[in-house]
């Protein structure tokens, strides 16, 4: 794109080196012009100076064409350039996306990270487009600058003063379009981030039929977007005017000083002054399609920087690096006085929680909503960082070990099962890519699965519809539980997967643990109480600790928390 630009540039100086030498041969009565016509005459032969002339101005006209032809070739490089741009740096932020830790991604909202992505799109087309157009008008400008100086440097001198103050309060212009423009894409964001969130939970919306509210909520978004839009807008239209009156300015003073310092040169002074005013006013053009094109990029300014930001600033912080493999003989998983909060959290919601997780057993973890269970599951899955040696596989802290080695001992069913909307086949087989049919009608068999999967239209191909809408909620946990099952894991957490299932498929969900106990370990995180009957160790928490650990029956003879538990679910 550079070459392409430059060479714009040289034949675009060869051109008026052209225009200047045709309109000097036009007046027949200068004789300033006798030290270039020897040469030009050897060269093309005794012909008038009118056939000069229109020599050399065909010539200016067939450099202007070949100038133009490259310059469309620099256009055409700049949009190759644009879109490997776009394209590097969309994957640059999906690979932030997508290798950043949990913890990352969960602080922010779903409508951010939507943005980032399709950002560059958006950006790239309309930046590199209006960086290419500086490109080109700052090399036309150079080599007008040039040119211009070989005809007179004083007054190319007067010509550039006078840009260099325009240029002063066109800065002033460009900070305030960038602020604008930071302030409305922070805007922007932020109005799809909440619209996101509002078509998520449209349900909710509507069963507390609160429409008018939302209206009224994006309504103010709106309206600011609207003021700091028309704020940019402002600021940014003021450079064309503005660039067309100092075009006309340039032009009027190349005029007026061009008779006081174009006297005594070789060429005639109406071809100079001629040729030097043509010069300055493509030298405005080119001001002007370059400043208003700087103030294109200063727009798009606060999309890019907060791009940058976020490409700066989310590198992947995973241990993948690392050399630990966890051992497939593992024995134990040991809590050890584990202590958390979250980030901008001063109060632990953990706070010195000690046990152990032993191959092959069951454990179960219960208490109120708000406890702590999911942030303990949390952190024994390794999605937020634990403190150094709190957690502990056989005798090596845990992030000795590769975080992808470390999360293929875990399988899991939660209680809000995302389901891809794909078929029942791939779905279950994102557990395990490589899984065979069979592997995943066996997974189905022991998940209770295979019978209404067979009832559906097209059995194990059939769509399953965002989030598997076309599905129950027991059918989809049943998916769930298959999915988990072909991953072959060691360890099978199930968080709370039975709370919002029909009787039968907690039954089915109870039988199935049942058959997978001494086979695999087991982790229970439940409200149903009746789940965790059979597991060999539960855990009582309350407010980030434990309270209370043993077995069913134990825990039932201490007559304390759980045993108040069982009486209000047995009622």
């Amino acid at each position: 794109m550079l070459l392409f630009n430059s060479i714009a540039a040289i034949l675009e100086g060869i051109c008026f080196s052209s225009l200047l030498v045709g309109f000097s041969f036009l007046d027949a009565s200068d004789q300033s012009k006798h030290w270039i016509d020897s040469y030009v005459r050897d060269f093309i032969g005794q012909i008038s100076n009118h056939q000069i002339f229109v020599l050399f101005m065909i010539t200016a006209i067939v450099l202007q064409i070949i100038r133009s032809i490259i310059a469309y070739c620099g256009q055409i490089a700049a949009s190759k350039l644009s879109i490997n741009m776009q394209i590097c740096t969309q994957k640059r932020v999906y690979e932030n996306i997508f290798s950043a830790p949990y913890a990352k991604n969960s602080q922010i909202k779903m409508g951010e990270l939507l943005d980032y992505t399709s950002s560059p799109s958006n950006l790239f087309s309309q930046a590199m487009d209006a960086i290419n157009r500086v490109l080109v008008s700052l090399f036309m400008i150079l080599g007008y600058i040039v040119f211009m100086s070989f005809i007179s440097l004083p007054l190319t001198l007067s010509i550039f003063a006078l840009f260099a103050c325009v240029w002063q309060l066109q800065k002033i212009f460009f900070k305030r379009v960038i602020t604008a423009s930071e302030k409305h894409a922070h805007q922007k964001v932020h109005l799809e981030s909440e619209t996101t969130q509002y078509l998520e939970g449209w349900k909710d919306i509507n069963l507390f039929h609160r429409h008018q509210w939302i209206l009224q909520t994006i309504s103010t978004s709106l309206d600011a977007i609207a003021k700091t839009t028309f704020k940019l807008n402002l600021w940014r239209h003021v450079v064309l005017p503005f660039n067309e009156i100092i075009s006309i300015v340039l032009v009027g003073v190349a005029v007026i000083l061009g008779l006081y310092f174009l006297q005594d040169l070789q060429f005639s002074l109406v071809a100079t002054l001629l040729t030097f005013m043509t010069l300055t006013y493509r030298f405005g053009t080119r001001l002007q399609i370059m400043t208003t094109a700087s103030a294109e990029v200063a727009a798009n300014m606060g999309p890019l920087i907060r791009l940058d930001l976020f490409l700066s600033q989310r590198a992947s912080t995973t241990r993948d690096a690392e050399q630990g493999i966890c051992p497939k003989n593992w024995q134990r998983i040991s809590f050890n006085s584990l202590n958390f909060s979250y980030p901008n959290q001063k109060t632990p919601c953990i706070k010195d929680i000690s046990f152990k997780i032993s191959r092959g057993n069951s454990i179960a973890i219960v208490g109120h909503s708000g406890v702590g269970k999911s942030t303990l599951l949390h952190l024994l899955l390794g999605l937020y960082d634990a403190p150094k040696k709190s957690i502990l596989l056989d005798e090596l802290d845990r992030s000795s070990y590769k975080l992808s080695s470390y999360k293929q001992l875990f399988a899991m069913v939660s209680q809000n099962v995302f389901l891809f909307n794909k078929t029942i086949e791939e779905n279950i087989r994102f557990g395990k890519p490589n899984a065979t049919l069979d592997e995943i009608i066996e997974v189905c068999k022991d998940a209770s699965a295979h019978d209404f999967i067979m009832k559906l239209p097209n059995g194990y191909q059939t769509q399953i519809g965002e989030r598997g809408y076309l599905l129950s909620g027991g059918e989809r946990q049943r998916l769930a539980l298959a999915r988990a099952l072909i991953k072959e894991s060691d360890i099978l957490i199930l968080d709370e997967a039975t709370s919002q299932v029909d009787s039968e498929t907690e039954q089915f969900i109870q039988q199935t643990i049942e058959h997978l106990k001494k086979k695999k370990t087991i982790v229970l995180v439940a409200h149903r109480l009746s789940t965790v009957v059979a597991a060999d160790e539960i855990i009582v928490m309350d407010k980030g600790t434990i309270v209370e650990r043993g077995t069913h029956e134990s825990l039932l003879a201490k007559k304390m928390h759980y045993h108040n538990f069982w009486n209000l679910q047995s009622l």
